[in-house]
């Protein structure tokens, strides 16, 4: 349930609904959801895989139904789609954000290569063409960075940040915390099954994946934009580099990989307090004021 006052984008708190047995149910029904992926895709072998991007087509579909459970669930809880960041007057201004933050860090890290004399390591390094690579950014844009941030953002941070309550920015980053264990923890099945990516072990990747659900929370947090995560988590998944990049950083000298990736957490900070302003003045910022569940006893 949401609290206007006046303007569209000013005080608005967020009010859930259904308290901790709601989610619990939703954990659970989460968890059922990747279990049954896994032995459907990775265990079974069961269904055709999709053209281009080699995902299962079953999986795929499942993964659309659980979007409109989330929609039901955040429904049945007395909260809509807009009210998380997810309105679609803040596509365009995430959309641009993330877009210049790519270019940015792409003329930095050609600059480094310049100076390190590593000019081989610019280029195109995906493992596709580019017209498959577009199509799985596409796919990956819908079918999975959507998904997973409208399930562990979009929802479980909110609803765990509701139920902690948003008085201080430790309830804040401990929510944030939590949920980039789960987001972690949800990938446990595949990594059984399938294994780690490249060369890293099982707890390296989990590590990452925690890391990187912190990141994305972060940026839903300051930004209030559910699509900005969306979107960085789509071209992080893409083929061959750990994001829109059009260079590599492998055979590069320790200081020229710190410095570039100390850039890369400019860059960010940079968009963020940048989108911010811009929104502030433009009144598309706070999307909320407040996040609280009615029936939450966890902090009062």
């Amino acid at each position: 349930m949401v609290q206007l006052s006046s303007g569209e984008g000013t005080s608005r708190r967020i009010t859930f609904e259904g308290g901790v047995t709601w989610l619990a149910f939703f954990l659970v029904v989460a968890a059922l959801d990747v279990a049954a992926g896994t032995l459907i895709a990775n265990v079974w072998s069961i269904g055709p895989a999709i053209p281009v991007v080699e995902s299962n087509a079953i999986t795929t579909g499942q993964s659309m139904l659980f979007v409109g459970f989330v929609w039901w669930v955040l429904r049945s809880e007395g909260v809509a789609f807009g009210e998380i960041g997810l309105s679609p007057r803040l596509l365009m201004p995430a959309t641009v954000a993330v877009a210049g933050s790519y270019v940015a860090i792409n003329a930095l890290g050609i600059g480094l290569a310049f100076a390190t004399e590593n000019l081989a390591s610019v280029g195109y390094h995906w493992t596709v063409p580019p017209g498959e690579a577009v199509v799985a950014f596409l796919f990956q844009l819908v079918a999975v960075a959507f998904v997973e941030e409208l399930t562990y953002r979009g929802y479980l941070q909110t609803k765990v940040v509701g139920l902690l309550t948003d008085r201080t920015r430790k309830r804040i980053a401990l929510g944030i915390g939590l949920t980039g264990v789960l987001f972690a923890l949800a990938h446990v099945p595949r990594i059984l099954t399938d294994g780690s990516p490249g060369s890293m072990t099982p707890l390296a990747y989990l590590v990452s994946l925690t890391l990187s659900g912190i990141i994305y929370g972060t940026l839903y947090e300051v930004t209030q934009n559910l699509y900005v995560p969306v979107l960085f988590h789509a071209a992080g998944n893409m083929p061959g580099t750990p994001g829109i990049l059009f260079f590599d950083t492998g055979g590069w000298p320790a200081w020229a990989t710190t410095v570039n990736s100390l850039a890369f957490l400019v860059v960010l900070v940079t968009m963020v307090v940048v989108y911010r302003r811009w929104g502030s003045g433009t009144e598309t910022l706070p999307v909320w004021t407040g996040r609280e569940d009615a029936t939450a006893t966890v902090a009062r």
